[in-house]
């Protein structure tokens, strides 16, 4: 039986989100995959993953579609250098002899143009939804997202039904789209010890009527902490209950309208890439 060489690209080496795709690495039939994974640079990710004994490379990624709390300045920064970034990962590709391109989230665009200079097929998965600030008001170009992501993607991995139909919508098609739910090792939380709840509200001073919030997750400003957190300041402050949300603190980024920022659109950057040419098919 046939191995397939596949490489599966990370837009960030922490271990936060980035889990799921060790997660999925884990899963993996040996017997019928062989695994590579290029991280965007050093970071503890990379020990989750060579403990799985994959091999990891580190090449520069960038995000083609901005963070939520990036400013202009900040996203076109981090994504100058595209097309010198994909050359690197075609020939990393070609040298690795890599038969399949999975980029691990929607947010990294090297691994789709490189894929389609060398015409290789290319998984592209989609771990979210677009809204409630995500993308930018500066960038919040959706349509332009699905359009590429339907050019340069063999299929498209979404991790739920929402996700399918968010994307079938903007795509304009259903049969490059596959829902395939992410995992857990319930075993592997199940096995941890369950600490006292007495010896936790000891340990941080906590009184037996405080009330307890626990976040699961990364912190960022998209989901709402900090919300959570000035309400609960403004209630510790005023007892009256809290009628609307409090208003956020940080400046909001600007919209291309009537802010001076230039209206422009990023096809521009990768109009050598595409349409891909068979000159770089790996032979």
């Amino acid at each position: 039986m046939s191995v397939t060489r596949i490489a599966y690209l990370s837009h960030q080496s922490g271990v936060g989100s980035e889990m799921a795709l060790v997660r999925l690495l884990s899963a993996l039939d040996r017997s019928r995959i062989e695994p590579l994974v290029v991280l965007p640079e050093e970071g503890p990710l990379r020990a989750e993953v060579e403990a799985l004994s994959i091999p990891v490379h580190v090449l520069p990624l960038a995000w083609w579609i901005p963070a939520t709390h990036w400013s202009p300045e900040r996203f076109l920064a981090q994504l100058e250098g595209l097309e010198e970034r994909a050359a690197a990962l075609e020939n990393w590709l070609v040298r690795e002899r890599i038969d399949l391109v999975h980029t691990n989230t929607i947010v990294t665009l090297e691994g789709a143009l490189a894929a389609a200079r060398l015409e290789l097929p290319h998984v592209w998965h989609s771990r979210g939804l677009f809204g409630g600030g995500f993308p930018p008001a500066y960038f919040d170009d959706t349509c332009f997202f699905f359009l590429v992501m339907s050019w340069l993607a063999s299929t498209i991995v979404c991790v739920s039904e929402g996700v399918r139909r968010q994307t079938a919508q903007g795509c304009g098609q259903e049969a490059s789209l596959r829902v395939i739910y992410d995992g857990f090792d319930l075993d592997r939380f199940l096995a941890r010890p369950v600490a006292d709840p007495g010896a936790i509200r000891a340990r941080y001073g906590l009184a037996e009527t405080a009330r307890v919030v626990a976040c699961v997750g990364g912190i960022q400003r998209r989901k709402g902490q900090l919300d959570l957190v000035e309400a609960a300041a403004r209630r510790a402050l005023d007892r009256s209950a809290i009628s609307s949300p409090s208003p956020r603190r940080w400046s909001t980024p600007p919209t291309r309208r009537g802010s001076g920022w230039p209206s422009w659109k990023p096809w521009r950057w990768g109009c050598r890439w595409w349409p891909p040419s068979a000159a770089g098919r790996r032979s």
